[in-house]
């Protein structure tokens, strides 16, 4: 039996107005407004009764927003694995939210979700998300899918849950995708959130369950997320073109620098003398063992120093 990949913790989650308790009534979301910056437990969003989660709320570091037109606003939270900020307090765009019933009590709805910079109309964040297939998964014009081999990840009582890959093509590019896979296509970075099936068998006593197919794709503007985002340290280090960035967090008594992020390569190298950096949300510091810090955090030169705080190795 071959255990299943855990999905990446990758996820973005919508609530507030037009965005009804499920069963009571159709999404109505396409909200145009400013970005306001909301703490990050402010929402708590997934555990709302009118909210609506596309992909994993599992561990990762998740950012909450609130995009606001006059008296009109929704909350927003998205998690990429990155600690930079995902939107930009001030800016506008656009939000559209789309929410196709199941019709079947087992089974989630058909969601997609995206967020654009109305400035531009360029796409920066499209999360998809459906129990019934592919022919159910909304992606973007000119955009389309097709299922790789299933492969058998285990059997059990009710019947066969099958794991597999999506070969996903957009204008004249195609790239095949793994599970938790992420890969450039035209201008956007597309991530294989899940691709799964159950196949119920002919015996066993299975109410609780339905034969579904989830499909689950996210899709970022480029320069929005990398590869290594979302990584654990057993996984960065194993991760060609990935570089693990640790440090000396201010409080920590820990003798052993601590793991912040995963980064690409080439944009954190080890140094010879540690690097001071302020978090830029909890206002912590740390000491590198980088010669940059990851996002999320910036340069604070020799506030480490003072009165020996600041988590000096």
């Amino acid at each position: 039996m071959n255990l299943p990949e855990p999905e990446p913790g990758v996820y973005a989650c919508v609530q507030g107005d037009g965005i009804p308790f499920p069963g009571s009534g159709s999404i109505e979301v396409d909200i145009s407004g400013s970005v306001e910056r909301a703490a990050s437990d402010a929402l708590a969003c997934a555990t709302q009764a009118g909210s609506r989660t596309l992909g994993s709320v599992s561990g990762g570091l998740e950012q909450a927003y609130v995009i606001r037109d006059g008296e009109t606003q929704i909350g927003l939270t998205l998690r990429t694995g990155s600690a930079r900020s995902l939107l930009t307090v001030g800016q506008r765009v656009r939000v559209t939210v789309e929410d196709m019933p199941s019709g079947h009590l087992l089974l989630g709805d058909t969601l997609v979700l995206s967020v654009r910079d109305e400035a531009d109309d360029k796409l920066l964040y499209w999360f998809a998300q459906t129990d019934q297939g592919l022919e159910q998964l909304e992606l973007p014009p000119d955009f389309t899918a097709a299922n790789a081999e299933p492969e058998c990840m285990h059997g059990w009582g009710c019947g066969v849950r099958f794991r597999r890959g999506l070969a996903l093509e957009g204008g004249s590019e195609e790239v095949a995708l793994e599970i938790g896979e992420l890969a450039n296509i035209g201008e956007l970075a597309a991530l294989l959130l899940d691709n799964s099936e159950v196949v119920l068998g002919s015996t066993g006593t299975c109410f609780d369950m339905a034969a579904h197919q989830r499909v689950s794709v996210a899709l970022f503007a480029r320069d929005l997320v990398s590869k290594c985002d979302w990584l654990d340290e057993s996984a960065c280090s194993g991760t060609d073109g990935c570089n693990t960035v640790r440090a000396y967090v201010a409080g920590n008594t820990d003798p052993a620098p601590t793991f912040i992020a995963c980064v690409e390569e080439d944009s954190c190298g080890d140094g010879d003398v540690g690097t001071c950096a302020i978090n830029d949300e909890t206002e912590s510091l740390a000491t590198f063992t980088t010669t940059c810090v990851p996002p999320g955090w910036t340069v604070a030169h020799d506030a480490c120093d003072a009165d020996g705080d600041g988590g000096s190795p």
